[in-house]
């Protein structure tokens, strides 16, 4: 005879994964299109690269052409770019 009162359930939940990083992402890049793109285009860049490894590839993706949109529109990145240059050919 089987006792009842042992047995025992066991429920999973699975939360779909939140795609904070990629919003994360987009907003970052955003703002670097904007402001501060030394700042805020690689943190955008970065957090795009993490959402597409957490398989989120769509906002990854946005956000790291985004980031990349705002690195080319910043002259504080042309200026780390042509100093370089500079540097190098010296």
């Amino acid at each position: 005879m089987a006792d009842s009162t042992n047995d025992k359930t066991l429920i999973v939940v699975q939360t779909p994964p939140s795609p904070v990083m990629g919003i994360l992402s987009i907003v970052f890049s955003i703002i670097g299109i904007f402001a501060f793109a030394i700042i805020f285009a690689p943190l955008g860049l970065i957090f795009g690269i993490i959402s597409i490894v957490k398989k989120q590839v769509g906002l990854g993706i946005a956000g790291i052409i985004l980031s990349l949109v705002a690195m080319a529109m910043s002259p504080m990145f042309w200026a780390m770019f042509g100093g370089a240059a500079m540097v190098a050919t010296h």
